[in-house]
């Protein structure tokens, strides 16, 4: 698979290089914010005035909060786009110099939400820097002198879950459509059923069925694979009925489906392998990658195939209108 199918977001946060840039850039740029805005800050508490390790209190956590922001930015944008809000909306409550705190913390919230199927061990990585950040928030500021903005808080992320549960209950439920990872079922020999004949068996279904029979872990992987089978079977569909599909289609699958078996089952069989080894996060998170861009290629090509038959039903209505006006009834 070439690495241009990778979304663009993934191939940045993959770079060490540019994640130990951005970890410098950050701590530069918090830096900065603490100089500016520190001398403006009038809510500290009163042990924190007369600290004179203000300076690296207020930098750590604005430095934490800094490197989850970009780190949302790069892979997940609705969790940075969730903190944006909780940091803006906390201007009127108090301080600058506490906004990138609550920028960050909401983030953070959110970004566990949307990975809770798939959390990796960077997880506890940055666990230990919330807690670290928390520290030193509490060193400066205190949670009982913003009582009203931690309900504002806790409701925007209220609100933010149940946003992300109605999309994804929305995907799920779709007509005709169920994002859900198959099952294989046992059968016994006298519940099978009888085999088509050669010619009644649509094109393709060995192959999607073998996909559908595997037992695919984690939950993330399993739930992009049936989404991509269930537009391999739409595919499928369009080269029933309509033969104008069929070589189109046919090239389709022929490319992408024997590419898509040979990916699963190389990444089930490396992470069993990897599973106690900290490359074994990285490879969860590239196999992701590469299933949601053959997702977006199986949908994209399902929505061409799709427009011959627009194109079709446009000019029968088309057709119908003028022998409709011809006879005098339009």
């Amino acid at each position: 698979m070439n690495n241009s199918a990778l979304p663009q977001q993934k191939k940045l946060s993959e770079n060490r290089w540019l994640r130990g840039a951005i970890v410098f850039v950050m701590l530069v740029l918090a830096d900065a914010f603490q100089q500016k805005f520190l001398p403006l800050a009038d809510h500290l508490t009163v042990l924190a005035v007369v600290d004179d390790l203000l300076d690296g209190v207020v930098l750590i956590y604005c430095w934490i909060a800094g490197i989850t922001l970009a780190r949302t930015l790069l892979e997940d944008r609705a969790a940075f786009l969730a903190g944006c809000i909780t940091g803006l909306l906390w201007l009127p409550f108090g301080d600058t110099l506490a906004l990138p705190f609550w920028a960050g913390a909401g983030a953070m919230l959110a970004h566990v939400f949307n990975r809770r199927r798939s959390l990796s061990k960077m997880f506890i990585l940055y666990a230990l820097l919330w807690i670290i950040a928390i520290i030193y928030y509490l060193s400066a500021y205190s949670f009982s002198d913003s009582v009203g903005y931690l309900f504002l808080f806790v409701g925007i992320l209220i609100g933010y879950i149940i946003y992300r549960k109605n999309v994804e209950a929305g995907l799920q439920n779709s007509p005709g459509f169920r994002a859900t990872a198959p099952q294989p079922q046992r059968q016994t020999a006298a519940s099978l059923p009888t085999p088509p004949a050669p010619d009644q068996i649509a094109p393709f279904e060995a192959e999607i069925l073998r996909l559908e029979a595997l037992n695919l872990r984690p939950e993330a992987i399993a739930r992009e694979v049936a989404i991509i089978l269930r537009y391999a079977r739409l595919i499928q569909q369009c080269m029933q009925t309509d033969p104008r599909d069929e070589e189109p289609a046919t090239q389709f699958l022929r490319r992408y489906l024997p590419a898509l078996e040979d990916i699963v089952i190389k990444s089930q069989r490396l992470s069993h392998q990897l599973e106690e080894r900290r490359a074994g996060e990285q490879h969860q998170e590239n196999s992701l990658a590469i299933l949601q861009a053959l997702r977006s290629a199986f949908r994209q090509k399902h929505a061409q195939l799709l427009e011959n038959d627009e194109t079709e039903f446009s000019s029968e209505i088309s057709t119908l209108e003028k022998l409709l006006k011809s006879d005098g009834f339009l």
